[in-house]
C-alpha cells in the first residue's frame, strides 16, 4: 500500500473518532487534511470495517432468560455516526428499509430475523414466547438479559477515542434505525449497570383521522410515506431528512446515512460541512409545526407511539478478584487467572422491566359535534328552562298553530256567507 492509500485509510478511519478530535484533525495547519478528496465510495466503509475489533474481542458472554446464548444470535452490526455499533431486537433490514430505493453495495444494518407474532400497530398478538422482537418477562427473579463486555485499553487508539471509556447504551424502538443520541446510558469498566426499562404508550382515536394534520400535530401510519423506510416514525423521518439535507448542502452523505447511491460518501474534507448540516437540521426540529415552518422536516410524532426510558443502578463488578479466588481454590496460581482474563477490563449489563404493567394513554377529541350540541342544550336548559322539546313547541305555535287558526277562520267566514 502506497503512502496515499495509507493516508486515505487513515482519514476514513478517523471519521469515527470523537468530535473533539475531528475538530483538530480537520484544521489544515496540522497537515492531516492534505488530500484533494471530497467524496468516496464503498472503500470508505471497507476501511472502517477493516479496523473494528472482532466481535469476540468485546462480547464475553450473554444470558437470555437464564440461558446462555451466543451473543452473535442476539446482536447485529449497524453503521452509526459513532462508527460500528451492535443492536438487539431490531427488525430485519428488509422490514425497516425500502431496499428497492437503497444501493446494495454495503449494508447499513445486518439484522435479518423477521418479526413473528408482532406488528408495529398492535404489538404482540398473543402470550406465546416464540416472538420476535424477543419479549421480556413481566416480572422475574432474574434480569431478562445479562451481557458481559470486555475492553482492552492497550488496543485503543491513544488519539481517537481516549477521552471517554466504557460502552454507550441507546434504547430505541424495534422499527427505528438505531442511531446514537445525546441521551444515552453508559456501562463503565469494572461496573455492573442494572437497567430497569419502562415505557409510555400513546394511542390516538381514529375519530381524529378526519382532523387536519396541522391541528392534531401527529401522523397516522397511512399519512406519511418515507423514501428509504418502510414505516414512519419521527426518528426515521429525522434520519432521512438529515440525509437529504446533507446531500443538498454538501453534495454527499455521511457513510451511515441511508441513500440510493454509494459513490457520494463524504470524506474528512467534508467533515465541517456535514457538521454544519446536522446543526442546521437540529435547529428546525424545534419548529416541527407545519403551519409555523414550511421548510422544516415536518417530522411530527406518530399518532400511535411508544417511548422508552430506563433507570440505571451502578455497582462494582469484581470479576477478576472472583476468578483469582476461584482458580486458587482449585490449586492454580495467579498466572492461570491472568492468562484467562488478560489485560481486559470487564463490564456487565443487566436489563429487565421495572414494572409488570404500564399505563397506556389515549388521545381523543375533547369536544366533538355531538358533545357540543349536548352541552349547548344542557346549558340552555339549566339557565333558561329551555329544552329541545320546548323548541319544537315554539316552532309549532309559530307555524302550524297559526296556520290552523287562519284555516279555521276562513272556514267560519265561508259558512256565514
Amino acid at each position: 500500500m502506497n503512502d496515499q492509500n495509507q493516508l486515505e485509510k487513515l482519514q476514513d478511519v478517523s471519521m469515527i473518532c470523537e468530535s473533539e478530535v475531528l475538530d483538530l484533525l480537520w484544521v489544515d495547519s496540522y497537515g492531516f487534511n492534505t488530500l484533494d478528496r471530497l467524496y468516496s465510495n464503498i472503500s470508505l466503509v471497507e476501511h472502517i470495517l477493516q479496523v473494528i475489533p472482532d466481535f469476540e474481542e468485546f462480547f464475553d458472554s450473554c444470558v437470555w432468560r437464564n440461558e446462555y446464548i451466543e451473543c452473535k444470535k442476539l446482536f447485529q452490526r449497524v453503521l452509526t455516526s459513532e462508527g460500528v455499533c451492535y443492536t438487539m431486537n431490531t427488525l430485519a433490514s428488509s422490514e425497516i428499509f425500502r431496499t428497492e430505493n437503497l444501493h446494495g453495495d454495503f449494508a447499513y444494518l445486518e439484522s435479518t430475523e423477521m418479526s413473528r407474532n408482532w406488528t408495529i400497530e398492535e404489538g404482540y398478538k398473543s402470550e406465546d414466547n416464540n416472538t420476535y422482537p424477543r419479549r421480556g418477562r413481566k416480572n422475574g427473579a432474574e434480569p431478562d438479559l445479562k451481557v458481559v463486555l470486555k475492553d482492552n485499553p492497550e488496543q485503543k487508539d491513544k488519539l481517537c477515542n481516549k477521552l471517554k471509556n466504557g460502552f454507550k447504551i441507546f434504547i430505541h424502538h424495534p422499527a427505528d434505525l438505531p442511531q446514537p443520541s445525546l441521551y444515552y446510558y453508559s456501562a463503565l469498566s469494572s461496573q455492573v449497570s442494572s437497567m430497569a426499562l419502562k415505557f409510555d404508550i400513546l394511542r390516538t382515536s381514529n375519530s381524529l383521522d378526519s382532523l387536519p394534520v396541522e391541528q392534531r400535530q401527529c401522523y397516522f401510519p397511512h399519512e406519511r410515506q418515507l423514501r428509504y423506510f418502510q414505516s414512519y416514525s419521527s426518528n426515521n423521518c429525522r434520519v432521512e431528512c438529515l440525509t437529504n439535507y446533507t446531500f443538498t448542502k454538501c453534495g454527499c452523505v455521511a457513510f451511515y446515512m441511508p441513500y440510493h447511491i454509494s459513490d457520494k460518501i463524504c470524506t474528512l474534507a467534508k467533515f465541517e460541512c456535514v457538521k454544519n448540516a446536522k446543526e442546521e437540521v437540529a435547529q428546525t426540529h424545534g419548529m416541527e409545526s407545519i403551519s409555523d415552518n414550511a421548510h422544516a422536516c415536518q417530522c411530527l410524532p406518530s399518532c400511535n407511539s411508544i417511548d422508552y426510558d430506563a433507570e440505571i443502578l451502578k455497582s462494582e463488578f469484581h470479576i477478576k478478584d472472583y476468578m483469582t479466588s476461584f482458580t486458587k481454590s482449585f490449586g492454580y496460581d495467579d498466572i492461570y487467572s491472568e492468562t484467562i482474563m488478560g489485560n481486559d477490563s470487564f463490564s456487565k449489563i443487566e436489563l429487565f422491566y421495572k414494572l409488570p404493567r404500564f399505563m397506556s394513554f389515549k388521545r381523543s377529541e375533547l369536544f366533538g359535534k355531538t358533545d357540543f350540541l349536548a352541552n349547548c342544550g344542557g346549558l340552555l336548559g339549566l339557565f333558561l328552562g329551555f329544552s329541545f322539546l320546548s323548541l319544537v313547541e315554539i316552532i309549532y305555535f309559530i307555524t302550524l298553530r297559526i296556520w290552523c287558526a287562519l284555516a279555521r277562520e276562513k272556514r267560519y267566514q265561508k259558512n256565514e256567507k
